[in-house]
């Protein structure tokens, strides 16, 4: 516009005309300036003040608009709040009925637990005993079910599965402590999970206990030479045990240790796994439950070992002893050696003490059972060789007598090596946990590990007490070594004791102990032994103790091997990993070689 204005202004003083035709070019451009800067102030004044106005407004709008935004802020955070809320409430409320929706299960178990218990308990001992001696460990699915016990596999599974709800529950609870309601919730978790606890290990005393022994009577078939049978597995020839002189004994056992086969050449019977397939996923079900840190919350177990404080077992209570000394304790032919056997098993894991006391007392059944048996055996046939004979001639059996003796302990060793050989397949097959296929070594606890071989070496002490036991019964009295003895200290009652060899073969009474005045060269004995008898009753009881000794040294170590289990514990060492089953083992050997020396 002043660019027109200076141009109309330019024009008139070039034509000569204007408003005032008086002033100057320059002045009249400068007035026209004037005017422009005038009209661009009024113009920039306005702008202004509409700027004033938007900013104004838009403050005003603001003041409007900032508590909408706070309130849809909070009202965002609540929402979020009320979710996490709900949350929490139904994960508590859930939590809260762990009580009620898993004890159903665990009492189904408890109940068929019972049952089970209840039917193997009338079916065991004769099993165990009798079934053992006779060689009937081929069926014995019989004994597995009963028409009343209604568990199925599945109740199992579901009361594992339940264990496992109530110790994430319990650990929920735990890291709300502050809450009112959380003492009588973990009052209730411990009590049913205790409850779980007891059935399973009730039904695990059954199905162990109802399986019977873990040994069978080798399949024979007859061959072409009707003197010798052989086995249909391995085809190794076998010798009648009841006539097995002792040469043909260390020759069969010195093959079977040269060749590097010597559990499928002693003993008649072989070791088998007594379980079927539904009982083993049972057990495995079991001790995956309650193994390692599956036992974590026993009030009883929190009582017992404050050291620990978490509910785990003591080491103390479950460290294996290095100090053991094996001494005699129990009378001779008790049918036990020494009192550490006697002892309960008390690993800190209800699980394990029902394995323990369970197998025990089927393997202590299996071999006092064989022995019984064999012994019976034994006396019939000296019955008849007797009565076969003159009466003269009874100072004569005594040499028979004692040589049959030992050769039943000799039978009776290589029996306990089948019979441990057999526990040690169930451990390894049920309770080791090993047998898990998500087994990780790293995360079973040393304390575990401990209680395990605890738990096996108590079921193989008891097999190896016994063979102590019968081994020196022998020695004590059917070879006469307290009489022997005595008499070499009092050469002047040799001829009463000479021929004190016990010819009943087992644990008699007083009219039948070697000293008795009974007993054959006795007081009473109306054909009192001759010098000649006792020199020949000596050299017998000396063979007798050989042949046992013979037996001992051969199948000794690869007895104490099988009663070996390793904890893998690097901070023990070998001496301290030996438990009371590898100590009686050494046992065995230092009272046979005593005894041995008596004779």
């Amino acid at each position: 516009m002043a660019a027109a204005v200076i141009a109309s202004d330019v024009g008139a003083e070039s034509s000569g005309t204007g408003p005032n035709p008086g002033m100057t070019e320059s002045q009249r451009r400068i007035d026209a300036l004037s005017m422009a800067l005038k009209q661009m102030k009024e113009t920039t004044v306005e702008a202004g003040r509409c700027c004033d106005g938007l900013t104004r407004r838009a403050q005003h709008l603001d003041t409007l608009t900032t508590p909408a935004s706070d309130a849809s802020a909070l009202l965002t955070q609540a929402s979020s709040n009320l979710g996490s809320t709900l949350v929490l409430i139904k994960d508590a409320r859930e939590k809260f009925d762990t009580v009620a929706d898993c004890e159903p299960a665990i009492e189904r178990l408890l109940q068929g637990a019972r049952e089970a218990n209840a039917a193997a308990g009338s079916k065991v001992p004769k099993r165990a005993m009798v079934g053992a001696a006779a060689g009937a460990g081929d069926d014995h699915s019989s004994l597995h079910t009963s028409g009343t016990n209604n568990l199925t596999e599945q109740d199992v599974y579901a009361a594992a599965d339940s264990m496992e709800i109530i110790r994430d529950a319990h650990r929920y609870f735990q890291d709300r402590t502050s809450w009112r309601s959380t003492p009588s919730a973990l009052g209730g978790l411990e009590r049913v999970h205790q409850l779980g606890v007891d059935a399973m290990c009730l039904l695990v005393s059954s199905h162990l206990t109802s399986a019977g022994p873990a040994v069978r009577m080798k399949r024979v078939v007859k061959s072409d030479n009707d003197d010798v049978t052989v086995t249909s597995r391995f085809e190794v020839p076998i010798v009648a045990a009841s006539t097995e002189s002792a040469s043909s004994t260390r020759k069969r056992l010195s093959a079977a240790l040269h060749n590097r086969d010597l559990m499928k050449s002693v003993g008649e019977y072989e070791e088998f796994l007594p379980l079927d397939t539904r009982q083993v996923r049972e057990l495995r079900a079991i001790f995956e439950c309650l193994g390692g840190e599956g036992l974590t919350f026993n009030t009883s177990l929190k009582n017992r070992n404050k050291s620990l404080g978490d509910g785990r077992p003591s080491l103390q209570m479950i460290q294996p002893s290095k100090n053991v000394k094996v001494t005699r304790t129990e009378k001779v032919g008790s049918g036990c050696y020494t009192k550490l056997v006697k002892q309960p098993l008390k690993t800190g894991h209800p699980h394990l003490d029902a394995y323990g006391e369970a197998r025990k007392a089927v393997a202590f059944a299996s071999i006092d059972g064989y022995y019984r048996h064999i012994r019976l055996d034994r006396r019939k046939e000296l019955q008849r060789h007797r009565s076969a004979m003159n009466t003269g001639a009874l100072s004569q059996d005594s040499g028979s007598d004692a040589d049959g003796a030992a050769r039943d302990a000799v039978r009776c060793l290589e029996h306990a090596m089948v019979v441990v050989a057999g526990e040690k397949s169930i451990y390894r097959c049920v309770v080791s946990p090993t047998s898990s296929h998500t087994h990780d070594e790293a995360k079973v606890p040393r304390e575990y590990k401990l209680a395990l071989v605890e738990s096996y070496s108590h079921v193989a002490a008891a097999v190896v007490d016994r063979c102590m036991d019968i081994i020196e019964t022998v020695f004590v009295k059917d070879a006469g070594v307290n009489a022997f003895a005595s008499s070499n200290n009092n050469p002047s009652n040799a001829a009463n004791t000479g021929g004190a060899a016990n010819h009943s073969g087992g644990a008699g009474g007083a009219g039948n102990a070697p000293n008795g005045p009974n007993a054959p060269g006795g007081a009473n004995d109306p054909n009192t032994s001759t010098p000649l008898s006792n020199i020949r009753a000596t050299a017998n009881a000396a063979a007798a103790g050989l042949r046992i000794l013979d037996g001992v040294r051969m199948l000794g170590p690869s007895l104490a091997k099988l009663c070996h289990m390793s904890s893998h514990d690097s901070r023990s060492s070998q001496e301290e990993q030996m438990s009371v089953a590898g100590h009686l083992c050494i046992g065995i050997h230092r009272t046979t070689v005593k005894n041995c020396a008596k004779t």
